[in-house]
This record gives C-alpha cells, structure tokens and sequence, in this order.
C-alpha cells in the first residue's frame, strides 16, 4: 500500500503509514510565481493508493484536487481513500440567508469526483455527510483519543450545543458527567454563553470540534472559573487557532491540546490510529 500526503498533512500521513505498513510516496509540490501550484508524483502509484490531505485552506483544497485527478489519471480507478483530516468549509452547511453558497456541500461534489472513498476526521456537523452522493463516507469521531488526554476530569463541558455529541461521547469514556453552554451569538466575534451545571470545585475539561478564534472557548473558561471551578482544560479536535487565539486561551487555561488533524504546537494527540483502524477494515 502507498500513501500519498498533501504538503499540510505530511506528518500525520507518516504516522498512519507507519500504523498500517505503507510506504510513503514522495510528492514534488511547488507553486509557480503567479501562485498556481504544480505537482509531481516521485514514484510510480502501482498499488492500492490511499491520499491524505485537508481541504483546508484555500490553496490546500486546490492541492487536495489535484492529487485526486493526478491518482485517477495515473490509475484509472475511483476506489482508493481519500483521508480528509479537517474538511474545510463544514461551518456553512446550510443556506442561512437567501443568494449564499452551501460551501460544504459545493466542497464534497468536487471531492467525490475522482475518488469513491472517503474518510472524514468529526466533520462540524453530521448532516455534512449526506452532500457526498457517489462516494462512501466514514466520518470518524476521536472520543477515546480526547478522554485519554484527562483522566482526572471532573466534568466534561461543551462551549455550545452543537459540540455537546462530542463533549458527551468523551465524558462517556472517561465516566463522568457532561454538560453544555447556552450560547448566543451578538456577532461574528461576539458571543453570550450560560451555564446551568455546578463547577465549584471540579476540575473542567472543555471540548470543541473546531476552535478558530477562541472566543466562545475563552468566554466559556471565564465563566467556569467564576463559578468555582478548580482549574479549566481545553481540547479541540481541529486546532485552527486563527488571529492568536491559542495564546489568548492559554491566558485563561491550564492546559490547550489538539489533534494531529491541523499539525500545530498544540498538536498532543494523534487521529492516526482511528485512520489506519479504519483502512485497515477496507
């Protein structure tokens, strides 16, 4: 088996080879001075191909194409994995006004194009799935590799409803209770959040599936620490930590850790495990 990584996700494309026994096939990416990206395979892909690559940012979807044509080209086959670590453009799912774009799914019709099979790493939201019509979906949730980064949690506590499927998934492995936030949004940097849940005391782990400007994450730990709370973790799956919010969280926390999806200081656990379980199974 050969693994082919997009130039962002090279590290965790090492691991997952290394879990399943692939060798990795070198890629020659280089952008031309007008900013268009070329891309060359260093060795023949004459065996079953699996591609790893986020879709995330810009330029890295663009990459992310490419090297799915490239592999059909070269192979003439639909059937190899396309392992998306962060899938970009999951926040705007739906319509939410008149004339926009549903961005993720405009983004999962140009990936199924040339591949028939894909693995997301906690896609922002479940309903994204459905937006992938040819190819087979596996959308992987990282619960045991987040309850092992606290095992003396207290009390796991989502930022907002729409994570609290995954706070509640990690305090199921840990065996401890779970709570959320009541959060409404004043705009897109500002955000009201609540919480009915006693903390006083209890050591908080807070888990998100994407954190970008830390806003709510940083309104979330203010709050726990005003209501008592002994001490505040922060785990995201998706560590994007736009305009300084890692070092902004950290102010507020004990601890700020991430997956390997996005490779980042803050990158302390690794989805490579989940990944290569789930090729493995075929």
């Amino acid at each position: 088996m050969l693994i082919v990584s997009a130039s962002g996700s090279i590290a965790l494309a090492r691991r997952v080879a290394d879990r399943i026994g692939a060798r990795m096939v070198e890629v020659n990416v280089k952008r031309f001075p007008d900013g268009e990206i070329y891309i060359r395979a260093e060795k023949p892909l004459n065996e079953e191909i699996v591609l790893i690559g986020n879709s995330y940012p810009n330029d890295s979807l663009v990459e992310l194409l490419l090297l799915q044509d490239l592999i059909y080209d070269l192979t003439g086959k639909r059937d190899f994995y396309t392992v998306i670590p962060y899938f970009g453009y999951g926040r705007q799912d739906r319509r939410f006004l008149n004339g926009e774009c549903v961005s993720s799914k405009a983004c999962a019709e140009l990936l199924e194009l040339k591949c028939g099979r894909i693995i997301t790493i906690n896609l922002h939201k479940d309903a994204i799935r459905d937006y992938f019509k040819k190819a087979a979906i596996h959308n992987l949730v990282p619960s045991r590799e987040l309850s092992e980064l606290s095992r003396d949690t207290d009390i796991v506590v989502s930022p907002d409803e729409g994570s609290f499927y995954l706070a509640e998934s990690v305090a199921r492995e840990i065996g401890v209770d779970c709570a959320h936030f009541d959060k409404k949004r004043v705009n897109d940097r500002e955000v009201e959040s609540s919480i009915e849940s006693d903390v006083e005391g209890k050591k908080v782990l807070i888990v998100d599936d994407i954190i970008s400007t830390g806003t709510t994450i940083i309104n979330a730990s203010r709050i726990l620490k005003n209501g008592g709370a002994a001490g505040v973790e922060v785990a995201c799956v998706h560590g994007l930590f736009a305009e300084g919010a890692a070092e902004r969280i950290k102010k507020e926390c004990i601890s700020l850790n991430a997956s390997d999806t996005i490779e980042s200081c803050y990158t302390n656990y690794s989805v490579s495990e989940s990944i290569a379980k789930k090729i493995k199974e075929g």
